[in-house]
């Protein structure tokens, strides 16, 4: 049995640090898939049924009230998510904004839910998401999959999603509504940060099949047959795919081993790691490195092909090797690179934040010592 036995460093800004013990663990309902549909809940309430941090709103654009607090929660069939319904005093507007735990594989391009929708849209009816500063954080704004207005933002892990469809928010109107979004409850905020994600995560936690979701700037996704699960840092010791200094160097920027992920097959056979590295002082901004051996049913190809998603790309030669590096805002990320080191190929993912840049990821990659071990 694949087991979750996690550490977490002894000192995080901010947060305090508790034991393993009082690990978060959210409730979980045995209802029916009829009760599992989102109910009437306020925000306060609703922390307890949720795997991530919930926000409450200190600020409402003008015009606008809570018309509708909402919660999903947690079961053996779905995962928790809530939403505050905005309704508009003089007509039928509507602002939704929906929190949940991005859990089911690394978000792509930062802004999952703002991708090229290419089965509905063509590439002239969707604007490039662009991005700006709040709280600290890389807020997108865009188009939705659906074609409507939208923005999204990771903050302290909870994905938040704000959809406004027919709406004229401005962007300083998307910053404050950002802004004014503050934890429910602060000591179970401090509770979940100090629980590692793969103790949070739905999917990990339920051996949930693998989303076929894509996953990168590059052609690369899970296969639907596999499944999820978490593996203790122990684990590795014997059985490492990322043998690696990466540990030193990616603390020197202020990052550390979060969680690691084992994607499984239908033989039980481990298909793809993921590690999740986690900054100290802010929670939620995650590299995550994907590996998998040459022998793997599912590869990481290599050489890599583009996916659909507006990006820019090019080949780095390194010595005696190939980097294929994509992006789609030099500013803040992501970064997303493609290597081989002996047998495996690896994907590392550097999530859009305010102090990284292009020559921040390629000063970091270049101060990787990669060596795996023999498998």
């Amino acid at each position: 049995m694949l087991s979750v036995k996690l550490k977490i460093p002894l000192k995080k800004k901010g947060i305090k640090v508790i034991s393993a013990k009082k690990y978060y663990q959210p409730k979980t309902t045995m209802a029916s898939l009829a009760q599992e549909e989102l109910a009437d809940c306020v925000v306060t309430e609703a922390q307890k049924w949720c795997n991530f941090v919930l926000f409450q709103m200190t600020y409402l654009p003008p015009g606008f009230t809570i018309g509708k607090q909402q919660l999903r929660k947690e079961s053996q069939s779905s995962q928790s998510s809530f939403r505050f319904l905005l309704e508009s005093q003089k007509n039928n507007q509507q602002i939704v904004i929906k929190q949940f735990l991005y859990d089911w594989a690394p978000p792509a391009y930062d802004y999952p839910c703002l991708w090229l929708n290419t089965e509905k849209f063509s590439s002239a009816d969707i604007f490039s998401s662009r991005s700006v500063l709040a709280t600290n954080r890389v807020l997108w704004l865009g188009r939705n999959y659906r074609g409507q207005n939208a923005a999204t933002i990771d903050l302290e892990r909870t994905r938040v999603e704000i959809t406004f469809d027919g709406i004229n928010l401005t962007e300083e109107e998307l910053i404050y509504i950002v802004q004014g979004l503050k934890p429910c409850d602060q000591t179970l905020r401090e509770q979940i940060l100090n629980t590692p994600f793969a103790r949070l995560s739905y999917y990990a936690r339920h051996k949930k099949k693998a989303s076929e979701v894509p996953l990168s700037y590059w052609q690369h996704t899970r296969h639907g047959t596999c499944y999820g699960v978490a593996l203790s840092l122990d684990h590795e010791i014997a059985n490492n795919w990322l043998s690696i200094h990466v540990d030193s160097v990616l603390n020197k920027q202020g990052y550390y081993l979060n969680s690691i992920f084992a994607i499984v097959t239908p033989a039980n056979e481990i298909d793809e790691k993921e590690y999740l590295f986690e900054h100290h002082q802010h929670p939620g901004a995650f590299i995550h490195v994907l590996a998998t051996p040459i022998t793997s049913v599912h590869p990481i190809k290599f050489p890599p092909t583009i996916d659909d998603q507006v990006c820019e790309h090019e080949v780095i030669n390194a010595p005696e090797n190939e980097i294929y590096l994509a992006h789609s805002n030099q500013k803040y990320g992501n970064y997303e690179l493609i290597f081989k080191a002996k047998a495996m190929t690896y994907l590392m993912i550097i999530r859009a934040a305010p102090w990284v840049s292009y020559d921040w990821a390629m000063s970091l990659f270049q101060k990787m010592q990669i060596t795996v071990r023999a498998l």
